[in-house]
């Protein structure tokens, strides 16, 4: 990233240098850009696919050992159902820091906070997501309550996880399900019983019911 931004700051000096009065904001300027280029606030990381016409990824890693044949598939359901591209990132090794001893599991939001410390470097390319898979056993959380879970991401947010302790046909729908809410989507609440966006609940029998299918609803609430 660094020759890249050292180019565009010459870019600007270059355009600049004929102005007396603007060449005393240069410092400004440049200072803003290199702010714009390690951030990605959303309005900021709009600016820069504007200027840059970045391409849409979602950079896909493993956490502990994951067969290929996994990665794969999640790759191209993602691919095939979202439409950017996926690209494999290869493997990293789980937070001890998120290990729960007493339950044996890993505290998947842990898990997200260290993933938001990865930084492939791309910010002027791609605008890009990171989604984590993992065959250990993942919970969330609320105070002193604990409940495994399949997956965990936030509305919008550009991390997720999907593990694959519990489940062996539902993992497709599930990454479909936590790829969902990293593009702004909610639990389906337009009563759709084959969305995938609805609420598992803990239950893997709600997960069975949904279908590869986005109702319009939640589909009219997707952003990247």
């Amino acid at each position: 990233m660094f020759p890249i931004l050292f180019a565009l700051k010459l870019d600007i000096q270059r355009l600049l240098q004929n102005s007396i009065v603007i060449k005393h904001l240069l410092p400004l300027v440049l200072l803003f850009v290199t702010f714009l280029t390690s951030c990605k606030e959303p309005g900021l990381s709009g600016l820069l696919d504007v200027f840059y016409k970045r391409e849409k990824v979602l950079y896909l890693t493993t956490m502990g050992p994951v067969s290929p044949e996994k990665v794969k598939d999640a790759a191209r359901v993602i691919e095939k159902f979202y439409g950017f591209r996926v690209k494999n990132i290869g493997g990293n090794k789980l937070p001890e820091e998120a290990y729960c001893s007493g339950r044996k599991r890993y505290v998947a939001l842990r898990v997200l906070d260290h993933l938001k410390g990865m930084d492939p470097g791309d910010l002027f390319h791609y605008n890009y997501k990171v989604l984590a898979l993992t065959e250990k056993d993942i919970e969330t959380e609320d105070g002193n309550v604990h409940w495994g879970v399949m997956g965990l991401a936030f509305l919008g947010g550009d991390e997720g996880i999907v593990s694959g302790f519990r489940m062996k046909a539902r993992f497709r729908k599930v990454v479909l399900h936590e790829v969902g809410h990293m593009l702004g989507v909610d639990h389906c609440s337009f009563e759709v019983t084959a969305c995938f966006m609805n609420d598992a609940k803990g239950k893997g029998t709600i997960v069975d019911r949904t279908k590869f299918y986005l109702c319009d609803g939640c589909r009219d609430n997707m952003s990247f």
